[in-house]
């Protein structure tokens, strides 16, 4: 009886793991700086992105950030959206993440992409966005590093998919 009743418990964050193609494939070669994290204001929050020497990738948005702040930590290791996966293409650096918006179209989330130019080893520009249905829209998040030596780490929800 109890396995039939785990068998219809339906998922709390059903998810296309299939389309993060780019998921194991990061090889870090010094293309930017990962020992701390990303900062962006973006429509009034702040814009928080990690990036880990896995090729895992972390965002989220926060009210406000002030920069004698250690790092933000993660609460969100559950929520598929928060995470993704990334490579470097040349000076691209090329996002796989969920679209949080996505379930209410398909029933479950799916993978949306964002492009960034890396500026420098501490300045990342991004200009696109990939949707689920491949439409593409500009971007203009400019995202700078910050030390900090309190970094957590990239365990979260994709590493069993």
């Amino acid at each position: 009886m109890l396995l039939l009743n785990n068998s219809c418990r339906k998922e709390e964050f059903p998810l296309d793991a299939s389309g993060l193609t780019y998921k194991g494939k990061f090889v870090y070669k010094n293309q930017f700086k990962m020992n701390g994290i990303y900062i962006a204001d973006i429509d009034g929050n702040v814009g928080v992105n990690y990036y880990f020497i896995d090729g895992t990738y972390y965002h989220v948005s926060i009210e406000t950030y002030e920069q004698g702040d250690e790092c933000v930590q993660i609460n969100e290791r559950n929520i598929p959206y928060y995470w993704g996966c990334f490579i470097i293409e040349g000076d691209t650096l090329k996002v796989q993440t969920f679209d949080p918006t996505s379930r209410q179209r398909y029933h479950e989330y799916r993978v949306e992409e964002r492009w960034a130019k890396i500026e420098n080893d501490s300045t990342i520009r991004f200009f696109k966005k990939i949707t689920p249905e491949k439409k593409e829209l500009e971007l203009n998040e400019i995202f700078h590093y910050k030390y900090c030596e309190n970094k957590p780490d990239s365990t979260n929800v994709l590493m069993k998919y």
